[in-house]
């Protein structure tokens, strides 16, 4: 019986092993497609701002207002990739811009995803930092954009985002003054110049809850399997200790009522073979106590054994008495004793 506990106990620690093990692998693997979300996005978010932002100079028609191209020559080594230093070149042609023509600049970086070459995450930057240059970004609304694309992905977690320039000067942050959150996920830091000095990076706060909002409906299950497992394996436990009480008890029964029931069956062997092997037939005292003797003890084995089916009854609740009727024995008590 401890064979059998033993290993249903370690059935039931395997099973709360493995569950755990696979909860902590789901939830490392929402981590990261959590933190690929939030990088994705903000990237989308730097690119529309500064979609936006080229729009907003193409579109402006103030006295003075920067027209023309702004280019900027780079080298690449094709089997390193290494790149040279940007060469800025401007050329400002302050003529008017024509409003009626159409333009589709603003969407141009909306779906660029800076990872694609070396070549184009370098002319990504190139381009930021001319725009920059012009008009430069404002970290409330490039804020607000990822707002827009984390809802968008079902995000809703408070972010900020920080403008830095190397890894220890701040330039500027959305996060409100006096603010000091701890529980924080980093993006990584996207780079917008040349040699990625200057930098944006994006936290959310507390994406804890948001990840345990994400997993809630496996985490149910799963507290639901545990609870059950648990229950089952308590119920079983206590069921094998009860059968083994019952089967020490029924044991011990045995050995008392054997030792009961031989007494009595001794006394009256003993007490019979007396009266055959030494004639106390004949002695009327002495055969009286013999089969008042005899007559006690059957009374007992009668008391036993009346005792042993009360208990069997009590023990089967659906016993049933059988029907009885009357009827004349006479007859058949002659048939069975002779005259």
């Amino acid at each position: 019986m401890w064979l059998i506990l033993i290993i249903v106990s370690l059935s039931v620690l395997g099973i709360f092993f493995f569950q755990g093990y696979w909860l902590w692998n789901s939830f490392r693997l929402e981590k990261q497609q959590f933190r690929n979300v939030i990088n994705e996005t903000l990237q989308l978010a730097i690119n529309e701002d500064l979609s936006i932002r080229l729009g907003a100079l193409e579109k402006d028609t103030t006295p003075g207002a920067p027209h023309g191209s702004i280019e900027y020559q780079f080298f690449m080594d094709s089997t390193s990739h290494k790149t040279s230093n940007l060469t800025p070149r401007k050329y400002y042609t302050r003529t008017r811009l024509q409003t009626q023509t159409q333009s589709d600049s603003i969407t141009t970086f909306l779906d660029y995803k800076p990872e694609n070459t070396p070549m184009m995450r370098t002319a990504f930057k190139g381009i930021w930092q001319a725009i920059n240059s012009l008009s430069p970004v404002n970290i409330e609304k490039l804020d607000s954009l990822w707002s827009v694309h984390l809802r968008q992905k079902g995000i809703y977690n408070t972010h900020f985002i920080d403008f830095t320039l190397g890894t220890d000067t701040l330039l500027a942050s959305s996060l409100a003054e006096g603010s000091n959150p701890t529980d924080l996920m980093p993006t990584y830091k996207i780079g917008v110049n040349a040699d990625d000095s200057i930098g944006m990076q994006g936290f959310i706060i507390a994406p804890t809850q948001a990840l345990f909002r994400e997993m809630g409906t496996l985490l149910l299950a799963s507290l639901l399997l545990i609870i059950i497992t648990t229950t089952s394996y308590i119920y079983l436990i206590r069921t094998i200790l009860r059968q083994k009480t019952i089967a020490q008890i029924k044991n011990d029964f045995v050995n008392n009522m054997t030792h009961e029931l031989k007494t009595p069956i001794t006394i009256t062997y003993s007490a019979i073979d007396a009266l055959q092997t030494l004639h106390f037939v004949k002695q009327e005292k002495t055969r009286d106590e013999y089969f008042t003797l005899c007559r006690q003890q059957l009374k007992h084995l009668s008391g036993l054994v009346e005792k042993i089916l009360s208990m069997a009854i009590d023990e089967r609740k659906n016993f049933r008495s059988l029907p009885t009727s009357k009827f004349a024995n006479r007859r058949t008590n002659r048939n069975i004793i002779p005259p």
